[in-house]
């Protein structure tokens, strides 16, 4: 789910309604007319490029306009979420097979870097600030 929004105005709510978890990413970013958005929902299916492989999203794409801020688009996408089998099991607080100190964790936060140290600063710098239990998923490469 991705939310952009202004408060005082208006917000743009985008989902990818996916009960299976399929890999997708999504992305945004200004046209160069520096006045609109450009925003993309992008699909990484089986047997992509080869040819006579088509493709039809095995699930549907949500767009559409909300009156508030992220509180409210996680609202409206907490409404389908709890209905999928991935939300079976209750809230995180009732579910015994989540450890205690994953659900004392006031942050997840994921950082994409390629350089081991940055990610190391970049995590120092989260734990410091915040004071708070925390994970860090670190995704990078070293260079060479």
């Amino acid at each position: 789910m991705c939310a952009l929004y202004n408060p005082e105005r208006a917000g743009l709510y985008y989902a990818a309604y996916d009960g299976q978890g399929y890999f997708k990413r999504f992305s945004f970013g200004p046209k160069e007319d520096g006045r609109s958005l450009d925003l993309y929902l992008e699909h990484s299916p089986e047997g992509q490029g080869l040819p006579g492989t088509g493709y039809v999203s095995p699930f549907p794409v949500v767009i559409g306009t909300f009156a508030g801020d992220w509180l409210t688009a996680a609202k409206l996408y907490r409404q389908w979420a709890v209905k999928q089998v991935w939300c079976s099991g209750g809230t995180l607080e009732q579910r015994a097979d989540v450890p205690r100190w994953y659900k004392d964790l006031a942050v997840w936060e994921f950082i994409t870097e390629n350089s081991y140290g940055q990610m190391h600063k970049l995590s120092e710098h989260a734990r410091t600030a915040l004071g708070q239990p925390l994970e860090l998923h670190l995704e990078g490469q070293e260079p060479g």
